[in-house]
């Protein structure tokens, strides 16, 4: 895969940048992909590539109008995507059909020889290449996988789940309003392919171009969600640490815990050693793992920040500053303290436990030497950081910059006459770094050096709400002039009397190029979990008819994978599903809270009616749960009418 990366992509993993030019997709900004294993223990990979100089949705969606920029995107496409086989056929009358049904599916291998492009005749070796491996890898053949859960019946010829065939269209095509893309494609069976990857992997490959059409954040987020998705799913986790925790309490009596510390320690580590062995793992991902492979690959290097803890922080000085001036107006009328009433002085200490459960969290680092040790954090650095960064936000500090231990060369590049001391050293130039503010607990042993990459910061915790919802308008301010505005206390960024949002609109035009760019991209988040939840709630409501199940039938197959069926899902619900939502019941936080109930009623009812796991019959109470929920959609509909 890193070679794949490096030469085809073109990309320069030690730079974290695109070759001047770019590869075979063009120059790539970043990518992120995850190794998974299939229910046969292969391993395959998903990846996301993001091309460089990309337009925000919303200017895509204008510069599809105008009709050069479309027909250079047609271009593009058919240049690095293929549907069928057109440019690789012989030039001979029998049909491509008839080539891919007749060909011989041992007739390539793995190991066979690649065309050179220093041949004479790379291209026409190349072509015969192509074409032998899409007739090998890239055809679609029906198996009893295709009709894995589907609803058959004894007269019905079934439709194969990863929906083949495809429909056939003679030219690519744009709509200009919707932004649906139709790819050239002349056979119905073969999968898309770009050839360059198909020649250098000799696999199945699925290369599908992302952009702003209708349902692309839907899809985009589908994507997103499925390619970091966890091992173990949320029920499967809670069953092994309950297996642990009834472990755990059978040996409880046994062992006498005289620490409730250990004890705790003990059951944590009872609780993770279950998750770890319960795990199944194939032979070929434990080879890979002892080999040193990767399972995931990343163009980028991430650094977490707990923003919660720091915004709490903020808060909770703010919430003192007031107090304080508050309770000095106040003493003010009385000759001394003790004459307060309890009530002003309660009020000074309401708000110490509001937030105990996001409060910050300290590590303890090295200090001058390895037996002194201080309570350091993200936070402290960023505040007790060099003056000359006094106009750097936290965002920015901590993708520029990093704290590191002090060296004997960093003691001689931060003196004040470094010529006077003759000492060399090769390689590049050092990156440029200052000393840390005096009060900080590791001025002595560590200094702040700029980064020769930039790097990603992950934010833990909470997430930033949506900034068009009223009731967390105060959170989104105070986390976006947290991140993006400079700060070294509190009263930098506001002061006791005014809200937080009334502060953010007078710092909004002072945000940097690069600031704003997150800023949209954190609200484009939440965009694509909306159109999401639009998507899912079209696919509940739509009509499923209740059939009869051939229980004979030869296409039944509970026992392959699903590697492949996301993409059969993201297709089926972009293209074939009709829009069910209106503005009544979707708004701009997802579904309703009023209907959320409905809408899980009718999601368990939908997938009862499918028939389509059979071991649900069985359970109780599930029938009639069919049935009341079919009354109250039908009294539903009568009130309606009325």
């Amino acid at each position: 895969i890193t070679t794949v990366l490096s030469t085809l992509i073109n990309y320069n993993i030690n730079k974290h940048e695109s070759y001047p030019g770019g590869g075979i997709l063009g120059e790539i900004e970043a990518y992120y992909g995850t190794v998974e294993e299939s229910g046969r223990g292969a391993l395959h990979l998903h990846m996301l590539l993001w091309l460089a100089n990309s337009k925000h949705p919303h200017e895509l969606r204008e510069l599809i109008l105008d009709d050069n920029f479309r027909q250079n995107l047609i271009n593009y496409l058919e240049d690095i995507i293929k549907e069928d086989l057109d440019d690789f056929q012989n030039n001979t009358t029998e049909s491509d059909t008839c080539n891919i049904e007749k060909h011989n599916r041992t007739s390539i291998s793995i190991c066979s020889p690649i065309p050179l492009p220093t041949d004479s005749n790379f291209e026409e070796q190349k072509r015969i290449a192509v074409r032998t491996l899409a007739s090998e890898n890239q055809v679609h053949r029906h198996t009893s996988t295709c009709y894995k859960n589907t609803r058959i019946t004894t007269t019905d010829n079934p439709p194969c789940r990863l929906r083949y065939p495809k429909q056939i269209y003679d030219d690519t095509m744009i709509d200009a309003d919707t932004g649906e893309i139709r790819m050239k494609r002349s056979h119905p069976m073969i999968n898309n392919f770009n050839e360059w990857l198909l020649l250098a992997c000799r696999c199945n490959i699925d290369i599908k171009f992302i952009w702003s059409g209708s349902d692309t954040k839907a899809l985009v987020y589908y994507i997103s969600d499925y390619i970091t998705k966890k091992n173990l799913s949320f029920h499967d986790c809670n069953a092994l640490i309950y297996k642990a925790v009834e472990n755990f309490e059978k040996n409880e009596s046994r062992i006498n815990y005289t620490d409730a510390l250990d004890k705790s320690r003990r059951f944590i580590l009872r609780c993770f050693n279950t998750l770890a062995f319960q795990q199944e793992i194939s032979a070929v991902q434990v080879a890979s793992y002892l080999m040193g492979r990767p399972d995931h690959y990343t163009s980028h290097t991430f650094v977490k920040i707990y923003l919660i803890g720091i915004e709490c922080y903020l808060e909770q000085s703010l919430g003192k500053l007031k107090e304080k001036q508050q309770l000095n107006c106040t003493t003010n009328e009385y000759d001394s303290i003790d004459e307060l009433p309890f009530h002003i002085l309660e009020s000074s200490y309401e708000n110490d436990g509001q937030h105990e459960d996001q409060n910050e969290s300290f590590e303890l680092e090295s200090g001058v030497d390895e037996n002194n040790l201080v309570l350091c954090n993200k936070r402290i650095d960023y505040q007790l950081r060099p003056k000359e960064l006094d106009d750097v936000c936290l965002y920015t500090f901590y993708c520029e910059y990093r704290k590191a231990k002090m060296t004997t060369f960093d003691n001689y590049l931060l003196q004040d006459d470094p010529a006077q001391t003759p000492l060399r050293r090769r390689g590049r130039p050092a990156s440029d770094r200052w000393k840390l503010q005096s009060t900080h607990p590791q001025y002595s042993s560590h200094l702040i050096i700029r980064r020769s990459f930039s790097v990603v910061p992950v934010l833990v915790g909470p997430s930033i709400p949506r900034r068009e919802r009223e009731d967390t308008i105060e959170r989104y301010a105070r986390a976006i002039l947290t991140l993006f505005c400079p700060w070294r206390n509190v009263l930098d960024i506001c002061d006791p009397y005014t809200s937080w949002s009334d502060v953010l609109q007078l710092h909004q035009s002072s945000f940097t190029t690069k600031s704003n760019r997150v800023i949209e991209n954190i609200q484009l988040l939440h965009d694509c979990k909306r159109d999401r939840d639009s998507d899912l709630f079209q696919l509940v409501n739509q009509p499923l008819p209740s059939r009869p199940i051939n229980s004979s039938s030869p296409y039944s197959d509970a026992n392959v994978e699903d590697t492949e069926e996301i993409l059969a899902l993201l297709n089926e619900s972009i293209d074939y599903y009709p829009s069910l939502l209106n503005d009544e019941i979707i708004e701009n936080d997802g579904v309703r809270a009023s209907t959320q109930r409905e809408y899980l009623n009718s999601t368990l009812a939908n997938v009862i009616r499918s028939e389509r796991f059979s071991y649900i019959n069985n359970i109780a109470g599930l029938p009639d749960f069919v049935y009341n929920n079919r009354e109250s959609n039908s009294i539903q509909t009568n009130d309606t009418n009325d």
